[in-house]
């Protein structure tokens, strides 16, 4: 429920700006070249994932569609400072929580860029139907409000609340924690 329903208010802010939100189902490697086919993409931009299966499947959707003459562009965006950018000193991965965090807290953070005002799509594209769900099961009192707008309002009372954890020595000795 909430996933489709984050979908349906990704929708609506795409329709606000002119484009259409395209579900595609099937292996990405498959469906890609099929779609930049259809819209005559000479590029595709993704987010870079640095996970196994994230890297296997962007491989195999970059290699496939340079067969179709379409370049991939892997670009940073998942995360607030990629994994391969904070490391110790002599350049490998921390294995200690407490330098880590000091270690990603000193780096500069990018900036968050605004959201465009205009994203051209194909003419004539229409969004897909977004399949319809029954009612969630759980309590919706108990559930988060989907979309950007409430997860930004959700980050927003987060920051402000200033969640605090233990001392750096605890965690570095790999005690449990709360927030």
């Amino acid at each position: 429920w909430f996933m489709r329903e984050c979908l349906v208010a990704l929708s609506g802010s795409l329709a606000e700006r002119g484009a259409s939100l395209r579900i595609l189902r099937g292996r990405p490697a498959e469906v890609l070249p099929t779609l930049a086919r259809e819209v005559g993409a000479r590029d595709l931009y993704l987010t870079r994932d640095a996970t196994p299966y994230g890297r296997r499947r962007d491989r195999d959707v970059a290699a496939r569609l340079a067969g179709e003459g379409v370049t991939v562009h892997a670009k940073r965006g998942l995360y607030v400072h990629e994994p391969d950018e904070v490391l110790t000193r002599d350049g490998r991965p921390f294995t200690v929580y407490g330098p880590f965090r000091r270690a990603w807290e000193a780096r500069p953070h990018r900036v968050v860029l605004a959201a465009p005002d205009r994203i051209p799509g194909p003419l004539g594209a229409r969004p897909d139907e977004i399949p319809a769900l029954g009612a969630p099961t759980a309590d919706p009192a108990l559930m988060p409000q989907p979309g950007e707008p409430a997860a930004r309002a959700r980050l927003a009372a987060w920051v402000d609340a200033r969640v605090a954890l233990l001392g750096d020595a605890e965690l570095d000795e790999g005690n449990v924690w709360e927030a």
